[in-house]
């Protein structure tokens, strides 16, 4: 009987379900403190010992674990690559990433599935990066509980696992976040995370939010697909805790023209789902299931062509290395160790057989013996002094590591690109992107000056910035261009 766990992380809480062959046999919810904000595990020791309470009490299996996290920031692009052999593609991937995504994949860890393309010889690729900071913090967390997690996925790419429909969007409704998936032709064309208005926001201002964020992100596709937009008819999949509530589907269908199915109206073929089970809730626990290949149902897919995260992977990477070292030193030791008692044994032997006749040799021996003694305390000295040095270094090396991390932190970059592109308004370029730690510029042309004011204000609303500022618009040197514009960005 093959039986998988899926956990999923919130700020709010953790929610679990268990299978077995393809059956949910368990599902349950844990609160947290607030100690997981954008992803981040604040304190992996604290979530570790709630894991360890929880897989105890509920008597969780620990063999096959999906993990998955809340607000997550990514990065992901689609694109075409030919047929190819494992090694070749995944080279070729790697290769490809590094040129259009914003971080160096050496920063991230890549995961990928693959779609059909139009184009016979050719296979699309979702590709979608995670910084390592949140996935070490996931892994010391079940570390911690003495729990081995198996793998890690997206929540917006399992969720897409949802539907087979060939044109949906997924909208996963939750108190901290949502998470939004446009599904065209089969393919996930475009992933978003929208944080929560805030915790005195009202259920209408974060819904308001959360349309205005899907419509620019339905008008940037429909702008870049005039001859093949979204069709009117894509349902809306609304799950999550909040998709029960009456006006969250009234105001989606009354404001974006989309239909919209609700919880009770999905159905999850693959799996048995008891009737007392809130699938909304536990949509992304639901979904991971779907996309683990080890089920009765699960067709045989080349490895090559679906990668997720591998945390069991990385564990034992983890622990070869450390492993490794520490083999390094016990070695040392006893080699040390070994010439010691050799060095002993043959003083003792010549004290024994020759003292009477080498007392003048070894007087000799001694004074040289003394001579090397002091060299040797002296590069002693000396490596203890170096030994000093290297530990401040490597302390010094650390922290600029942090402050890079914190430069480069998926939340700060990552986040906000992906942000600032996806709320870009129809029938607008951006010329240049100028990104420091404390600030971004912008500059563009657009056809008329309202869609830089709303640009502006959708920011503002976003909650992400210091502030957002208009330094000058004006009409573009070529008058057909439109209207130039340059933006400021405090972070």
């Amino acid at each position: 009987m093959a039986r998988l766990t899926t956990i999923h992380i919130s700020s709010k809480s953790i929610r679990y379900m268990v299978f077995r062959d393809n059956t949910a046999a368990a599902w349950g919810t844990l609160p947290l403190p607030d100690i997981v904000k954008n992803g981040l595990i604040q304190d992996p020791i604290a979530v570790g010992q709630q894991l360890k309470t929880l897989f105890t009490s509920a008597k969780i299996p620990a063999d096959r674990i999906i993990c998955s996290l809340s607000g997550l920031p990514f990065s992901y692009r689609l694109f075409n690559l030919p047929d190819m052999d494992g090694t070749s593609l995944e080279e070729a991937i790697t290769r490809t990433a590094k040129q259009e995504m914003p971080l160096d994949p050496e920063d991230m860890i890549l995961s990928w599935r693959s779609y059909p393309a139009e184009k016979e010889g050719e296979r699309q690729f979702l590709v979608t990066g995670v910084t390592r900071r949140p996935i070490d913090a996931l892994i010391k967390a079940f570390t911690s509980a003495g729990i081995k997690p198996y793998l890690m996925c997206l929540p917006h790419t399992a969720l897409a696992s949802l539907t087979e429909k060939d044109n949906a969007i997924i909208i996963d409704f939750d108190p901290d976040y949502a998470n939004i998936i446009v599904v065209v032709r089969g393919v996930p064309v475009g992933m978003h995370t929208v944080p929560s208005s805030g915790a005195d926001a009202s259920l209408q201002e974060t819904t308001v939010q959360l349309v205005r964020v899907l419509s620019r992100m339905t008008g940037f596709y429909n702008d870049n697909h005039p001859k093949n937009p979204i069709p009117d008819t894509t349902p809306i999949l609304l799950t999550g805790e909040l998709a029960n509530e009456p006006e969250v589907a009234g105001y989606l269908k009354e404001k974006t023209g989309y239909p919209v199915e609700t919880p009770s109206e999905l159905t999850v073929n693959k799996l048995v789902i008891p009737a007392d089970v809130p699938q909304s809730v536990y949509a992304v626990n639901i979904s991971a299931a779907l996309r683990d290949r080890t089920l009765p149902w699960s067709p045989a897919a080349d490895v090559n062509l679906v990668r997720d995260i591998n945390l069991a992977g990385i564990i034992a990477s983890q622990s070869a290395s450390a492993k490794k070292h520490e083999g390094l030193g016990k070695k040392w030791i006893l080699t040390a160790v070994i010439a010691v008692g050799v060095l002993s044994l043959v003083t003792a032997f010549l004290s024994q057989i020759q003292a009477e006749s080498k007392i003048r040799l070894l007087t000799t021996e001694l004074q040289q013996a003394k001579e090397i003694l002091g060299e040797k305390q002296a590069s002693a000295v000396l490596a203890a002094k170096t030994e000093d040095t290297i530990r401040k270094l490597t302390a010094s090396t650390q922290q600029w590591q942090t402050e890079t991390q914190k430069i480069l932190n998926p939340r700060d970059t990552v986040s906000d690109l992906n942000l600032l592109t996806q709320s870009m308004p129809p029938a607008t370029t951006f010329d240049s992107i100028d990104v420091t730690t404390v600030k971004i510029s912008i500059s563009g042309i657009t056809t008329v000056q309202e869609r830089v004011v709303e640009y502006v204000r959708a920011l503002e609303q976003s909650e992400v910035f210091t502030s957002v500022s208009i330094i000058w618009i004006d009409r573009a040197s070529n008058k057909d261009m439109g209207i130039s514009f340059l933006i400021v960005i405090e972070r």
